[in-house]
């Protein structure tokens, strides 16, 4: 029942505004988030994040989806990032560069976490290949370092699909399977989806499944909506489970291009 509220509440807010937002290109963006964690057992939480983006070129946006028109262009950029989490005293800031060589793509990033104290560095990087105008494959590597307990490596294959439909819509299909080397073999296997029912916007679902050498697995669900009010304002609402199921999260978000 919740999710159905959740899609209708999205529906009815966004057709008020279908048709409102047109094509602008852009080279900045700006988005800022919260999220209301409420669990099942334990004190509830939330989750403040602040991003920026700033992409090399102009980022063409006619005839594309707008929350999709940077990869479509194949824009390099460089992503600084920021999320503080209140009451489990977490904070975390990121720093990412994206790069396009035709159809070569390199991805390079650095994290630092701190956890009431104690600081959790994490480097990593990316190769891929665009396979077409809107396909692309990529493998990641990531390397945690973990204090005394030493660190923990992983390596991820990931894929992306954007592609128009015949009525005029477009659809984006992700999906992501990652092995780590911690003491209990982790793997964890991803797939999201978005259905643009026009350029501005879009509703999307996504499923997570993770299983360990211990037979312990964990999967969560969660359901968005993202809708450009005009061409350089957006917001986007959220829904998931985490931990299991253990935990609801609800997300607000804005962003503002520039």
């Amino acid at each position: 029942m919740k999710m159905k509220r959740l899609a209708m509440t999205l529906a009815a807010a966004s057709l008020s505004g279908f048709g409102a937002a047109q094509a602008q290109d852009y080279q900045m963006e700006g988005s800022a988030a919260y999220s209301s964690i409420k669990r099942d057992v334990g004190a509830s939480d939330s989750v403040l994040g602040l991003g920026f983006t700033y992409n090399f070129e102009q980022v063409k946006t006619a005839g594309v989806p707008l929350a999709e028109a940077a990869y479509l262009g194949r824009n390099s950029n460089l992503a600084l990032a920021y999320a503080t989490v209140d009451k489990a005293d977490v904070d975390t800031m990121g720093a990412q560069g994206e790069f396009y060589l035709d159809n070569l793509y390199l991805a390079a990033l650095y994290a630092t976490t701190d956890v009431a104290g104690t600081s959790v560095d994490t480097f990593g990087g990316s190769i891929g290949f665009r396979l077409g105008e809107g396909t692309q494959l990529a493998l990641g590597y990531t390397t945690t370092d973990a204090g005394a307990g030493g660190s923990v490596d992983a390596i991820s294959l990931s894929a992306k699909h954007v592609a128009k439909l015949s009525g005029g819509n477009f659809i984006n299909l992700e999906g992501d399977y990652s092995t780590l080397d911690d003491a209990v073999d982790t793997k964890t296997f991803s797939v999201a989806g978005d259905f643009y029912f026009d350029p501005t916007f879009s509703l999307g679902a996504s499923f997570t499944s993770s299983d360990d050498s211990a037979s312990s697995s964990s999967s969560d669900f969660g359901v968005s909506g993202r809708k450009f009010f005009t061409p350089a304002l957006s917001g986007e609402l959220s829904y998931g489970t985490a931990g299991d199921g253990t935990a609801d999260v609800i997300t607000v978000g804005f962003a503002a291009r520039f």
